[in-house]
Formats: C-alpha cells, structure tokens, sequence
C-alpha cells in the first residue's frame, strides 16, 4: 500500500510539473527570438552560431549557416518587427524544448519564422531555425 501511495505521488508530482510548464517556459525562448532578431540586424551571424545548441551546430558548418543567415538579411532586409503567431511547450523527463513561429516584417516583406530551443535552466539554446519567404525563393 505504501508503495502505491508513493507511486501515485510521483505520478501526480510529474504531471503538475507538465501542467505548471507552459506559457512561463516561453519566456526565455522569446528572450532569445529577441537577441537573435538583433544580432541578425547587426550582422552577428558567427554570435549566433556559437550560442547555438551543439543540435543545431552539427546541422551544417558555421560557413553554411553563416552564408545562410547573410543570404537572409540581403534579400528580405532588417527585422522590423515580429509577432508571436503560436508556441508549444514539450517537457520531458529530461529536457523542455519550445517551438515559436512569428510572423515578421523585415523590410522588403512578411516571412514566417520557426524557432526550435532547448530551455537549460533559465537560458534557452536555439536548436532550429527556419524561415519561408517569397524572397528567398524569387529574388
């Protein structure tokens, strides 16, 4: 009976923690949509690499994402703003990733932008980055 009681309480303890992880888990993850917008404008490309989860640096070369991310800035411009358009929050025994998708004007035009980060304690890491525009594709 006591081990019942004890497996139980774990079992409710887990999905509290489930439950209570959610819209304060994103908070980090839109810190870090923030910086990367700005270091984006600023032409820190390589700073955006080397902050990355090791996920998302063994995707392709620091030459690829950084030719990339500059391919990015020269065909749809600066960030001039951006709008969280969903979020979701998937917490495991072992880890809480966030996936945010923003719609944002750069300023030759709207893209739609998909972060993938990995929250280490109060920090996130991005571990995936894509982005659909027009642009990118005719220009």
């Amino acid at each position: 009976m006591l081990l019942l009681k004890r497996i139980s309480a774990t079992v409710v303890a887990v999905l509290v923690l489930t439950v209570c992880s959610g819209s304060s888990d994103i908070e980090p993850a839109e810190r870090a949509v923030e910086r990367f917008h700005e270091q984006l404008n600023a032409g820190q490309f390589e700073g955006i690499y080397d902050e990355a989860a090791e996920e998302f640096q063994k995707s392709d070369s620091k030459e690829q994402v950084v030719n990339f991310l500059r391919i990015v800035t020269t065909k749809l411009g600066d960030v001039r703003s951006s709008r969280r358009v969903h979020w979701n929050v998937t917490t495991s025994f072992t880890r809480t990733s966030v996936a945010l998708v923003y719609e944002t004007q750069f300023k030759e035009e709207v893209a739609r932008e998909q972060f993938l980060y990995r929250l280490e304690h109060d920090h996130a890491k991005l571990v995936s980055y894509h982005v659909q525009a027009k642009a990118l594709v005719t220009k």
